[in-house]
């Protein structure tokens, strides 16, 4: 089984547990609190008022902004390629479109 790169582990050091409930902890991390479910957490921090490195799942870390994801340098992005050529054009709201 392979795993996928969202799967990797974050570490995180200087964690504080905020609050705790029987499926996730709410942490302290850096100047934000979040709360990660215990099951994509790994580490010896268990309750309100425990300290140290917290191991969090890459996905997990992206979605609450804890962590920027690596991109290669050398990567296109997306949006790259020729500049749109047709305007963009303002559509009433729902409410204008009823006459409300």
């Amino acid at each position: 089984m392979t795993t996928c790169e969202g799967d990797e582990l974050v570490a995180f050091e200087r964690v504080r547990v905020v609050s705790s409930t029987a499926t996730a902890l709410q942490c302290a991390i850096g100047d934000r609190r979040v709360w990660l479910p215990r099951e994509h957490i790994k580490g010896r921090l268990w309750s309100r008022g425990d300290c140290g490195t917290l191991l969090v799942r890459r996905w997990i870390a992206l979605d609450r902004h804890l962590a920027v994801p690596d991109v290669a340098p050398d990567a296109p992005l997306v949006c790259d390629g020729p500049p749109a050529t047709r305007r963009l054009r303002l559509l009433p709201s729902s409410r204008q479109a009823l006459g409300n």
